[in-house]
């Protein structure tokens, strides 16, 4: 009985990611909407400075336009908070773990990571930050990315290999790349800051390396 049900919830496991997405979009109208009513009023800078406010933040706004204390209050917190996301903006996720590369030199290793899912492959880099980016990709591709979730399966069908910043070998990236059966990277630390799209690199998904090819 419990196996049936193990089973039957793996199946509609990207579902739930699926239908738990489905109101993003209008929540984000909504939240642009407010963002950009308040940047009229003077209270944010731009638009997008109402993602550095919290939800009970805005509901404060009961009345049109905001009273001045208020105003004041919730520009100094949205500045805040944009100034410490921007000073974090190159700090890594995860620290690199050290690792030797197997019979190549030092200047040959581009990265170093955990292995996520086992062979060799090698092609040009294709940096994703987001869904807008999923139409870039190309067949034989070294997908790029921070990390991935069930919305970017159907990506691994085209990469030759998968290299992330963050994640291990329960990840998401690391599963899909398993039963994809193309080799893996992952928690590289800054691997979409140092990686170009273009570039020619060689994915070691057995040591967890990432190399520049030999020609």
């Amino acid at each position: 009985m419990l196996l049936e049900q193990a089973r039957w919830f793996q199946q509609i496991r990207d579902d739930t990611r699926f239908l738990a997405m489905l109101p993003m979009p209008a929540m984000r109208q909504a939240l642009l909407e407010m963002g950009r009513r308040l940047a009229a009023a003077g209270v944010l800078d731009t638009t997008a400075d109402v993602y550095h406010l919290r939800l009970d933040e805005l509901d404060r706004i009961g009345t049109w336009p905001p009273p001045p204390e208020l105003a004041s209050e919730l520009r100094e917190r949205a500045n805040r908070r944009r100034a410490r996301r921007a000073a974090l903006a190159r700090t890594p996720l995860v620290p690199p773990p050290p690792a030797q590369p197997p019979g190549r030199t030092h200047a040959e290793v581009l990265l170093r990571g955990v292995p996520g899912s086992a062979g060799i492959a090698k092609g040009p880099v294709r940096v994703v930050h987001g869904s807008d980016g999923f139409a870039a990709l190309r067949n034989g591709d070294v997908l790029v990315a921070a990390y991935t979730s069930p919305a970017w399966t159907p990506l691994f069908r085209r990469a030759a290999a998968i290299v992330t910043d963050t994640g291990g070998v329960a990840s998401h990236a690391a599963i899909v790349a398993r039963e994809f059966g193309i080799p893996a990277v992952m928690a590289t630390a800054d691997a979409t800051t140092r990686l170009r799209d273009g570039q020619e690199v060689l994915v070691d998904g057995d040591h967890g390396l990432v190399f520049r090819p030999r020609h």
